[in-house]
């Protein structure tokens, strides 16, 4: 993913796929569909953008705006990483497994 800014996800069975936490992680500026899993994570024009599946004017329409607005994406990109450090990252994951189960660290 280096030197990728953005990443596109359009994939209709894909829950939570691994590319757009990658994007993430690398602060790339991720658009997903608004049926994927990973959506939940995303706060509209804030960390990524949603669109509305099966709509590929919407989608055009977020890769345009990101496009067209390339500079106020530096902090779409801060914070898509914030959100991998947030939910993601492997402190954050055990930490919800143990939460999850009930487990005391």
């Amino acid at each position: 993913m280096t030197g990728t800014n953005v990443v596109v996800c359009t994939s209709l069975m894909e829950c939570l796929p691994t590319t757009a936490i990658e994007g993430f992680m690398h602060k790339c500026v991720v658009i997903v569909p608004d049926t994927a899993g990973i959506s939940d994570y995303i706060e509209n024009g804030k960390n990524g953008f949603i669109y509305k599946c099966n709509n590929k004017e919407a989608l055009a329409e977020s890769i345009k705006y990101v496009i067209d607005n390339r500079e106020a994406m530096a902090e779409v990109k801060e914070e898509a990483r914030k959100t991998y450090e947030r939910f993601f990252q492997y402190d954050s994951l055990r930490k919800a497994f143990l939460k999850e189960l009930s487990i005391k660290e």
